[in-house]
């Protein structure tokens, strides 16, 4: 230690290095430092911060579970303790589109894969997809919601007697469907 004006300043001494490099060695192998990440082949396994992997044939990565989402990536893992970890997936479809998923290890174990939305995957519907009624990967807004309700004319469901009986009504035609116990709701 050298003093200097009244205060004390720690200064490493030739010793010190191999810990220095020990630190670094502990950074470089939590993916930090290091161009590329070290590539995992079970993500249930990545459990110690840091950057990781993971490619088509990585087990428990998150396009096993989320349709669309890219088959090679890197994790960021985030551990409070051994119990705690969550895992934040990265990818990218081509050059373009940014994919990002979350899921956590509780007491249960892992959790599924969460979807993060943003703008370039939260797609509006167009009115013509709006009035077709047949793709559920866009969202709708309260105009296509009015246009796709304007196109089916005055249609609505009814329920009546707790869930068992419901009025199906088509402009003036109406139509009841019943529970049945043997082939569910018709």
């Amino acid at each position: 230690m050298t003093e200097t004006h009244g205060q004390v300043n720690d200064v490493k001494q030739p010793s010190d290095l191999k810990q220095i490099e020990q630190e670094i060695s502990t950074l470089v192998a939590a993916g930090l430092g290091e161009s590329d990440p070290i590539t995992i082949s079970n993500l249930d396994e990545a459990l110690s911060n840091g950057w990781y992997a993971w490619s088509s044939t990585t087990l428990n990565r998150p396009n096993l579970q989320l349709n669309g989402f890219s088959s090679a990536g890197t994790v960021l893992v985030v551990r409070r303790i051994a119990s705690r970890v969550v895992q934040i997936a990265c990818g990218a479809s081509g050059n373009r589109v940014p994919h990002l998923a979350v899921r956590t290890l509780g007491s249960s174990g892992w959790g599924s894969w969460y979807r993060l939305w943003h703008e370039e995957n939260l797609v509006k519907a167009t009115q013509v997809i709006a009035e077709e009624g047949t793709n559920d990967t866009r969202f709708m807004t309260p105009l296509r919601t009015k246009q796709a309700i304007t196109k089916f004319g005055n249609s609505f469901i009814e329920n009546k007697n707790n869930g068992k009986k419901y009025t199906l009504h088509v402009d003036d035609e109406v139509y009841t469907l019943r529970r049945s116990k043997k082939y569910g709701d018709r």
